[in-house]
């Protein structure tokens, strides 16, 4: 089962008023107190009217691209999300069109699969779950659980997932809530950890996080999946 893709949000954090900011990252290997870089990530917008499109960029330390990550919101509603893996040389589409989710799927040797869902309410893709989890930050603070439907573009489906509230830490002189993300179905929780975010309490504002990422790791001439420690830049 492939579940890479059921992460693919770290790589594109958002905030209230859908993407207040741009901003830069760096993927650390996970463990490695930041010592290891192994990639690096900018956020791009562009706002005409009430349609905005967002450009995420992965690149590895010599600036090759590894993942391309496009998407439009027309309206704040989501209605195109694509990703393009270019490590692996496929490509993973999502549409809105006529209350269903349109999912479609190119691998690198051209071959294309397609499904389909009904809309939900709380749909998300990578680039919105954090704007949604701000939208509903007291639910969070309160010690409750939040749930969404992600869209997980490899698998051409959407997957159960529930946020809740951890722990409350200290980040120097900030105060600090860790919170983490959890398949509500038991098999995928069985097969992956859950991710871990550190966000500022007052702000909501992501500061790190740790888990799987959408780009991968050549070991031996195989691209091996990547979980990471993502440190965010403003």
């Amino acid at each position: 089962m492939n579940i890479t893709i059921l992460f693919s949000f770290i790589l594109l954090m958002v905030f209230n008023n859908a993407f207040a900011m741009n901003f830069t990252a760096k993927l650390y290997e996970l463990n490695s107190d930041q010592k290891n870089l192994l990639f690096q990530m900018k956020r791009e917008e562009t706002k005409v009217q009430d349609n905005l499109s967002v450009k995420n960029t992965i690149t590895d330390l010599q600036g090759k691209e590894a993942v391309l990550e496009e998407l439009t919101l027309v309206e704040g509603k989501i209605s195109k999300y694509l990703i393009h893996q270019k490590q692996l040389g496929d490509e993973r589409v999502l549409e809105v069109k006529d209350n269903k989710i349109l999912f479609r799927t190119t691998n690198k040797n051209g071959e294309t699969k397609m499904d389909e869902e009904k809309l939900v309410a709380n749909l998300v893709v990578g680039p919105t779950v954090l704007d949604y989890l701000r939208k509903n930050w007291d639910v969070i603070l309160k010690g409750e659980t939040l749930a969404i439907r992600y869209a997980a573009l490899d698998r051409r489906e959407t997957v159960g997932f529930k946020f809740f509230k951890e722990s409350d830490i200290k980040c120097g002189n900030q105060d600090c809530v860790l919170v983490k993300m959890k398949p509500t179905s038991f098999i995928i929780a069985a097969l992956v950890d859950p991710l871990l975010f550190t966000f500022e309490k007052t702000s909501a504002k992501l500061l790190e996080l740790k888990g799987r990422t959408l780009a991968k790791r050549n070991l031996n001439g195989d691209w091996k999946d990547l979980d990471a420690h993502i440190v965010y830049e403003y």
